[in-house]
């Protein structure tokens, strides 16, 4: 619907159950912590969230 893919940090494939389920966890207590861990993006060199750190992933644009 976003046109957009969770994808592994170094090799680009999916990142499968078990680390989307940390990943979901991490976003919890992103959400906790003042929302300091989904804005901490803006301040990343790499535009990672704190889940995306604790999962090893990252976030791409689909193009579709």
């Amino acid at each position: 619907a976003l046109s957009i893919r969770v994808v592994d940090k170094d090799g680009g494939s999916s990142i499968g159950y078990g680390r989307a389920f940390v990943r979901w966890l991490v976003s919890l207590v992103s959400g906790f912590v003042l929302l300091l861990g989904y804005l901490w993006m803006l301040w990343d060199s790499e535009k990672q969230t704190w889940h995306d750190k604790a999962a090893n992933s990252v976030v791409v644009p689909t193009g579709g």
